[in-house]
């Protein structure tokens, strides 16, 4: 579970880093917000 949690986890972050900085960003923070 922790290795697909970090794989999914690693995906979003190049799926992500594709877009906008602020963007990435706001999803960042959206995420440190919620954890």
């Amino acid at each position: 579970n922790f290795i697909a949690n970090s794989l999914s986890a690693i995906a979003a972050y190049c799926f992500f880093e594709k877009k906008p900085a602020i963007d990435v960003n706001f999803v960042n923070d959206g995420q440190l917000a919620i954890f």
